[in-house]
């Protein structure tokens, strides 16, 4: 016998997932067998939440959003809801704003500095120190992150950083030749490829590979923005402490505290976070 659409909706035999029906214990026949086959359950998405170790989970963000639907900036802004994302991308900012600082208030110390006479010489130096670093340790930078946890990289290399930018506002200080200011900020260039390369290398783990392309091409765009600003502060502290050779010492000191904050945000990161998964050293 056809059995009525509301006896079908209360029979204890329905599954929850689908229309299959139990077979009816009347006729022994399985009354709902076809209907398994044609129409699966269908199953509804849950929400995610975002595990405390801050590392991603792809549906928080994935789905329906696209870049190509809703612009880079709508899917970073979705993207920014994971802790992760949000601490790496303040270790970019104070790292691009102690470069911004760094490299502005070293060119006005050597090519704007009136106890100094800038010379082609130091102006060719000045270039390479931006330059040279991404050439020559650039490649082995991005060789031994792949070894290193990249929580410790961040860390150490910032610190370096700010130890370094520190010799070079002592050298700058005691009037020492242009030739010791720039190997010295050679070395703080050094130091500043290997935060970057560690930065680049760790956004994979807190973002889902939906949406990488989009958020690193904010990250570049805000990253070139906290460069200028960088530059900005720099000049600032110049106008208050002067432009000789004290000055300009004290200006690169903004630097030093700028890339100390950006160590202290990284070690917010849990060890391996950041990559790799199988570290060489702990």
């Amino acid at each position: 016998s056809i059995r009525s659409v509301d006896a079908i909706s209360n029979d204890p035999g329905r599954t929850r997932g689908g229309n299959c029906l139990a077979p009816d214990p009347a006729s022994g026949e399985e009354s709902g067998v076809g209907s398994c086959a044609s129409s699966p359950p269908v199953t509804r998405p849950s929400s995610h939440a975002i595990p405390s170790s801050g590392r991603y989970s792809e549906s928080v963000v994935s789905g329906s959003v696209s870049a190509e639907k809703h612009g880079a900036a709508r899917v970073f802004l979705r993207a920014m809801r994971l802790p992760g994302l949000r601490r790496l991308l303040a270790v970019r900012l104070a790292g691009q704003l102690t470069d911004g600082v760094f490299q502005a208030g070293l060119f006005g110390a050597i090519l704007f500095n009136p106890e100094r006479h800038a010379d082609p010489l130091a102006i060719a130096g000045g270039l390479a120190v931006l330059l040279l670093p991404y050439s020559v340790i650039g490649p082995f930078a991005g060789a031994l992150i792949d070894h290193w946890d990249r929580r410790v990289v961040l860390m150490v290399a910032n610190t370096l950083r700010a130890l370094l930018i520190g010799l070079v506002s002592i050298a700058i200080a005691s009037g020492s030749s242009d030739t010791v200011v720039l190997i010295s900020a050679l070395a703080v260039t050094g130091a500043s490829r290997f935060v970057s390369s560690g930065m680049s290398a760790g956004l994979p783990h807190v973002a889902p590979r939906e949406v990488i392309v989009a958020v690193n091409a904010m990250f570049v765009t805000l990253g070139a923005g906290m460069l200028a600003v960088g530059a900005g502060i720099a000049a600032g502290l110049r106008a208050v402490f002067g432009s000789d050779n004290t000055g300009s010492a004290l200006t690169e000191l903004g630097a030093v505290v700028l890339a100390l904050l950006a160590a202290a945000i990284a070690r917010g990161f849990h060890p391996r976070q950041l990559g790799p998964d199988h570290a060489d050293d702990p």
